[in-house]
């Protein structure tokens, strides 16, 4: 009886063991954080244009979020980051899709982070592409009579996503993304609280 319960129990440890998610080693996206530090600008530029130019060619939306992941998980030291996202909103045929694909995006990442199989690396990324929203976004709302009605909404669904960040994707970015890591969802409910003073 007792051989048997000793069994059972190694058993079920084996069984916990193998059903815990593992974390994949390789990043599924084309560029980490730290390789797209060392990319400079002009290169970014031609990135940008080949990419638009086939999004244009096909009409494929995966093509250009890709390219929006790519473009917002590159860390901003030298603060292009805004006139690339202009370049990339205007080759939309409307404002609705561009909104639609900054949507597409922020589930995308939300999503990544949530994801226990997620690599270290995406996962870097994925937190860089929501600071980097929230902070391009912070802005609309020192603009007198801008709508900022879908800038809200988005900064009100990070925030509701409680997404944490890793001790593992922490030390990722700071030794090679030269970025600090922190909740999304944390920078978007203090945003959260500013807008509100702001609109007293």
């Amino acid at each position: 009886m007792t051989g048997r319960f000793v069994f059972i129990i190694i058993l079920a440890l084996l069984t916990a063991c193998s059903s815990k998610p593992v974390k994949r080693e390789k990043s599924q996206l084309k560029y980490t954080p730290g390789q797209l530090r060392f990319i400079e600008v002009d290169e970014m530029n031609t990135l940008i244009s080949d990419q638009l130019a086939v999004y244009k060619k096909t009409k494929d939306v995966s093509v250009i979020d890709d390219l929006l992941v790519t473009v917002l998980s590159r860390p901003d030291a030298d603060n292009i980051l805004e006139r690339e996202l202009i370049i990339i909103q205007n080759s939309f045929p409307s404002y609705e899709e561009w909104e639609n694909s900054v949507t597409r995006v922020v589930d995308r990442a939300g999503q990544a982070l949530k994801d226990k199989t997620c690599s270290v690396q995406d996962e870097a990324s994925y937190t860089i592409v929501l600071e980097n929203i929230l902070s391009e976004f912070r802005g609309e709302f020192n603009k007198p009579d801008e709508n900022t009605d879908f800038e809200l909404s988005v900064i009100e669904k990070i925030e509701a996503m409680d997404l944490k960040v890793s001790e593992a994707a922490f030390r990722e970015a700071k030794i090679n993304a030269m970025s600090t890591l922190v909740s999304p969802s944390l920078i978007a409910r203090k945003l959260l609280t500013e807008i509100k003073t702001l609109k007293k």
